[in-house]
């Protein structure tokens, strides 16, 4: 662990080295995005499935998951689609991701104060940056 200590600076400035790359890669093209938040939907959307069903034991939430599952898989496979297209699709990115996030946000909320759900402070923090964002977008 020690020795992970020592380089963390390097893995800082690749973090950041990459994310200066993708941040280049998407002004020269924009299409980029549709694939990689569709393909990130698809990959979170799915490996949450078997997670999800071994801890919720409330059948509400546990359908309730499922449901924003769904949802979050079909928009990534809309936004791959949408990626395909040649035409600009206006605010349609907007709307997709907004409301996902609005959706995630709002299914965690419920989760842990109507349910009972465990949560953490970083948990509360994040979903609720996942709400101010989904708004935003929206």
């Amino acid at each position: 662990m020690k020795k992970l200590k020592r380089y963390a600076w390097l893995f800082d400035f690749i973090t950041a080295a990459l994310l200066i790359a993708l941040g280049i890669i998407f002004i020269a093209e924009s299409k980029i995005v549709f694939y990689l938040m569709g393909a990130l939907f698809l990959v979170f959307g799915v490996s949450r499935v078997i997670p999800l069903f071994k801890a919720t034991e409330n059948k509400t939430l546990k359908w309730l998951f499922v449901s924003e599952i769904i949802i979050e898989i079909i928009a990534g496979i809309v936004l791959i689609y949408l990626g395909t297209k040649e035409k600009g699709i206006g605010k349609a990115f907007g709307y997709i991701v907004g409301g996902v996030f609005y959706l995630r946000g709002f299914v965690y909320f419920f989760g842990t104060t109507f349910k009972t759900e465990p949560n953490t402070v970083m948990n509360f923090i994040f979903h609720f940056v996942l709400v101010s964002v989904g708004v935003m977008l929206l």
